[in-house]
C-alpha cells in the first residue's frame, strides 16, 4: 500500500492508467490484501484511485476501512461502486460520508441499502439527497423508521408528487413535526385515505 499514498494527481494527469504505478498497484491488489490495509493508510490514498477499484475489492472493504475514507474518496466513487456494496457496507458509512455522496451515487441505492441507513445517517442526509430517494416507486419502498428520520425541514422541501408517492402506511409514521411542517401544496396533493392517515 505504500506506493497508493503520496502518488498525487499530476502523475495522473501526465501518464495513461496503464502507466500509473499508483493504478497498476492498485488493481494488481487481491481484495483480501487491500482488506488488510489499515484504515488509516487506506484513509491517505489518493481521490484519483477511487474509481479504480473493482467490484471485488470494494466489496471487501471492512467498516473501519469505510468509515475512515475522506469525504471527498466517497464523493469520488462512481455510481455503479456505490451500488456494488452490501447494506452492511453502507450502514458502516459515517453520516458525514452519507451528506456527501453525490445526487448520483443516492440515486442508485437500492431498497436494501437504503432499508440499512441509521437514523444518523438518515438525519445528515440534505433535502436534495432525500428528493432523489422520494421518486416513485422507489419512495414506497423506503422503510417507516428511515422517513420518520428526516428533518421537518427537509420534509418541507419535497414536492406534492414526491410526498404523494408515500402509502398511507408511511405517512402514518410521520411525527408531529414532520406533520406540521408541510405546506398546503403538500397536503392538497394527498388522496382521501392518505390524509385520512396524516390527519385523523
Amino acid at each position: 500500500a505504500s506506493m497508493l499514498v503520496g502518488m498525487g494527481p499530476a502523475h495522473a494527469a501526465y501518464t495513461g492508467p496503464v502507466e500509473n504505478p499508483a493504478i497498476k498497484q492498485l488493481t494488481a491488489m487481491t481484495p483480501a490484501s487491500l482488506a488488510a490495509v489499515p484504515p488509516g493508510v487506506l484513509a491517505t490514498m489518493e481521490t484519483y484511485l477511487m474509481p479504480y477499484l473493482s467490484v471485488p475489492q470494494l466489496t471487501a472493504l471492512t467498516p473501519q476501512q469505510l468509515a475512515a475514507l475522506t469525504l471527498q474518496q466517497v464523493a469520488a466513487l462512481y455510481p455503479q461502486q456505490v451500488f456494488a456494496l452490501t447494506p452492511q457496507q453502507v450502514a458502516a458509512l459515517t453520516p458525514q460520508q452519507v451528506a456527501a455522496l453525490t445526487l448520483q451515487q443516492v440515486a442508485v441505492l437500492t431498497k436494501e441499502q437504503v432499508a440499512a441507513l441509521t437514523l444518523q445517517q438518515v438525519a445528515a442526509l440534505t433535502p436534495q439527497q432525500v428528493a432523489v430517494l422520494f421518486v416513485y416507486p422507489k419512495s414506497s419502498t423506503l422503510p417507516p423508521q428511515l422517513i420518520a428520520a428526516i428533518s421537518p425541514q427537509t420534509m418541507a422541501a419535497l414536492t406534492p408528487t414526491q410526498l404523494a408517492g408515500l402509502t398511507p402506511t408511511q405517512l402514518a409514521t410521520l411525527t408531529p413535526q414532520q406533520v406540521a411542517s408541510l405546506t398546503s401544496r403538500q397536503v392538497t396533493g394527498l388522496t382521501m385515505e392518505q390524509l385520512t392517515v396524516l390527519l385523523p
